[in-house]
């Protein structure tokens, strides 16, 4: 058995792990036996389940005179390859072939990037001499950091979601609806808060309308509108909190989930397409269209993307994985023309998707050919 100070010194040095993968961009797995090499080639996806969505306070404007603070975040983002850090060799000066260590690493610069601009009578032209202009018609019309920070003054303000009334569901357009979706949630040490978000949120689901809101993301940004839609999670308890594995946890309870809602500029005019009448299939052919939906439907809760890793994403980390436990060397030619080597290939070769975590009974249903 583990004494105390035993387990109090485990318990730290597992809080300084979890720390330090927090600082790195790592993540912390339980090993169960398994080698380094495993872990690392078929670990879940680095961005399942990664870090939470950053939470950003703000007001949230009832009505007159009412205000409570509230906090959102974002509920789906798309997942893309992480950055790359670009640098350049060092070359030796008599061979002109990279440099490397002690260990056997390439010696490399960091880069820094320099924007310059020129005409034809100056090679480079002053900072001073350079404006910003607005295509106007045929003409360009100059106009300075003034002029667009006069513009963000007047409609500067704190962030904020200030309730502009409630509408019907039946008139939100939810296929012109903007962006990703964001929680709006109560403060996290405000029982007041947390309160008037769930009673209204109760009250609007009762009534079935949305509520009509101006939404101010960030501290002076330019203000949208939005649409207020109540939510209860699936997880939720019995009083109302949600579980410890939901993700926005806290015990939130009742929340919003918060869309934004098309300007008239922000609306694409798409003229209808008409199918000419002499091309219209008959019983035979609309009967064979619904046999072959009919053959592919899915059965209930049987499938949700939330739970198929991205495979280029998983691609990328086997590859990575690989590279990092296995350093391939590089032949100096393909060094300099940017040749692939086998290594990498047989790391981010691709396989199917039954293996990135897809649900098998989607391969099934797709293996069964329309009679």
């Amino acid at each position: 058995s583990i004494s105390d100070p035993e387990l109090f010194v485990k318990k730290e040095n597992e809080k300084l792990l979890i720390s330090l993968a927090q600082q790195t961009g790592g993540w912390v797995a339980a090993a169960n036996g398994e080698c380094l090499a495993t872990i690392l080639l078929n670990h879940p996806s680095l961005t399942r389940g990664g870090a939470k969505s950053r939470r950003t306070k703000a007001e949230f404007r009832i009505a007159p005179n009412l205000t409570v603070d509230v906090r959102t975040m974002y509920m789906a983002s798309s997942s893309k390859f992480p950055s790359l850090n670009k640098e350049i060799y060092q070359l030796d000066p008599e061979s002109g072939k990279p440099v490397r260590d002690g260990l056997g690493e390439y010696l490399t610069y960091s880069i820094r990037r320099r924007t310059t601009h020129y005409d034809a009578e100056q090679p480079d032209v002053v900072v001073e001499n350079i404006t910003n202009a607005y295509p106007y018609g045929c003409d360009l019309i100059p106009v300075g950091k003034m002029d667009m920070l006069g513009i963000k003054a007047a409609f500067s303000s704190p962030a904020c979601i200030e309730m502009l009334g409630y509408i019907a569901v039946s008139d939100v357009p939810i296929h012109l609806l903007i962006g990703s979706a964001l929680a709006v949630v109560g403060g996290k040490e405000s029982n007041k808060s947390r309160v008037a978000v769930a009673s209204i949120a109760r009250a609007m689901e009762e009534k079935g309308v949305y509520g009509l809101c101006r939404f101010v993301k960030t501290d002076g940004a330019e203000p949208v509108l939005g649409v207020l839609i109540p939510k209860t999670d699936d997880d939720s308890n019995e009083d109302g909190c949600f579980g410890g594995d939901s993700y926005l946890t806290d015990d939130v309870g009742k929340y919003f989930i918060l869309m934004q809602l098309p300007f008239a500029e922000d609306v694409q005019d798409i003229p209808p397409s008409k199918v000419p009448a002499d091309i219209y299939g008959d019983n035979n052919e609309a009967t064979a269209c619904d046999e072959l939906i009919d053959s592919l439907i899915l059965p209930d809760d049987d499938f949700r993307s939330a739970d198929i890793s991205t495979p280029s994403i998983k691609c990328f980390e086997r590859m990575v994985a690989s590279n990092a436990m296995n350093p391939p060397v590089y032949d100096e030619e393909d060094l300099q023309k940017g040749q692939l080597t086998e290594s990498i290939l047989e790391a981010s070769k691709s396989v199917p998707l039954c293996n990135f975590d897809a649900i098998k009974s989607l391969h099934e249903k797709a293996a069964v050919k329309a009679e």
